[in-house]
């Protein structure tokens, strides 16, 4: 059974859903680098906030948008 809120995200299903995007293992994230400078263009992450509302997620585009690393993104999901 999955206990997982609906509201929130893995950790591990964050990393890996970008790492996928950029075609990039999950390992080779740089958690703490600008997104951006990783290759993520606001497109892709429409299109990952937009897969992750569809899970169930409560997510605010323009606070995601503004927070510049996958880090801030995991605390930001996580909140």
């Amino acid at each position: 059974m999955n206990d997982t809120s609906p509201q929130a995200l893995q950790q591990d299903r964050i990393v890996a859903d970008i790492a996928a995007m950029l075609q990039i293992e999950a390992a080779e994230l740089d958690l703490d680098a600008l997104l951006s400078e990783q290759g993520l263009d606001s497109l892709r992450m429409i299109t990952l906030i937009e897969s992750w509302r569809a899970a169930g997620a409560d997510i605010d585009f323009h606070r995601m948008m503004a927070l510049p690393t996958a880090r801030e993104w995991i605390a930001e999901l996580n909140a």
